[in-house]
């Protein structure tokens, strides 16, 4: 089996949501209410660029893997 050297994904943010990101700890503030999450304990890198929030795992495991081929989450619901 060929081990990925990497995976990438973009999440589109709605007009109404906001993102802060500060290192792996992620701030969603919508109509809905405010979300805080710390995920330091993932190995992802997180981006904010312009109405996107681009996540992308370096050397995936296998339980990355399966986690990425599931439906993409969305910001939408926040």
């Amino acid at each position: 089996m060929v081990k990925q050297e990497s995976l990438e994904r973009s999440v589109r943010i709605p007009d109404n949501v906001e993102v802060r990101l500060d290192g792996r700890k992620v701030q969603v503030k919508g109509p809905l209410g405010l979300l805080e999450e710390d995920l330091s304990h993932l190995p992802v890198t997180l981006a904010v660029k312009g109405r996107e929030v681009e996540i992308r795992v370096q050397w995936p495991r296998k339980r990355e893997i399966v986690c990425w081929e599931q439906r993409p989450h969305t910001c939408e619901t926040c």
